[in-house]
C-alpha cells in the first residue's frame, strides 16, 4: 500500500483535487468511509480520541489489513502515530491530549486515576479507556496500582 501511494502521482480519489489530494495519503492519513448521505472524509484528527482500528480503514479502502497495518506501523516508527492497542493507532497529539487528561483526572483524586473518571472525560467506551490507561501504564507515565493509576512523571509527549 504504501508503495502504490508513494508511487501515484494521481489523487486517490478522482473527485480530489488540489495541493492536499496530491499529498501521499500517509502525510494527510485520511481515507474515506462510505457513509449514509454518500461518501465522507474521515480523519484520524477528527475522531482523535475514537480513530478507526487497522481493520475498519482495510475494508474501507479495500485493501488487506496486512499492509494497512504496515503502514500504520510504519507511522509510528516515524512518530506520527502511536499503537495504544493491538491495530489501535491514535495520532501522537491525541496521545498527548490523553495523557493531559488523565494526569487532570488523576491530580482531582489525590495523584489517582481511574478507569470510569478518565473514561467520562474523554466520551469513549470503558474498554477503551482501560487500554489508553495500560498503555501509559505499559510506557511509564502511569503505574497501576489495583483500580487506580498513579502518575509517575511529567507527560513524555510534553517534554
Amino acid at each position: 500500500l504504501l508503495q502504490r501511494v508513494e508511487a501515484q502521482p494521481t489523487p486517490l480519489y478522482p473527485e480530489e483535487s488540489g495541493p492536499a489530494s496530491e499529498q501521499p495519503a500517509r502525510a494527510r492519513l485520511t481515507y474515506r468511509r462510505p457513509g449514509r448521505s454518500g461518501e465522507r472524509t474521515a480523519t484520524l484528527q477528527r475522531e482523535r480520541f475514537r480513530p478507526p482500528r487497522v481493520r475498519d480503514i482495510a475494508s474501507d479502502l479495500g485493501v488487506a489489513e496486512a499492509a494497512v497495518r504496515r503502514l500504520m506501523k510504519l507511522l509510528a516508527r516515524m512518530g506520527r502515530v502511536e499503537e495504544v492497542a493491538h491495530d489501535h493507532f491514535f495520532l501522537t497529539s491525541a496521545v498527548a491530549e490523553l495523557a493531559d487528561i488523565a494526569g487532570s483526572v488523576a491530580e482531582r483524586h489525590g495523584g489517582a486515576a481511574r478507569a470510569a473518571e478518565f473514561r467520562d472525560q474523554i466520551a469513549t467506551g470503558r474498554k477503551l479507556a482501560i487500554q489508553i490507561l495500560e498503555f501509559f501504564d505499559k510506557v511509564g507515565y502511569l503505574r497501576r496500582v489495583r483500580d487506580d493509576h498513579l502518575v509517575r512523571r511529567a507527560n513524555p509527549w510534553r517534554a
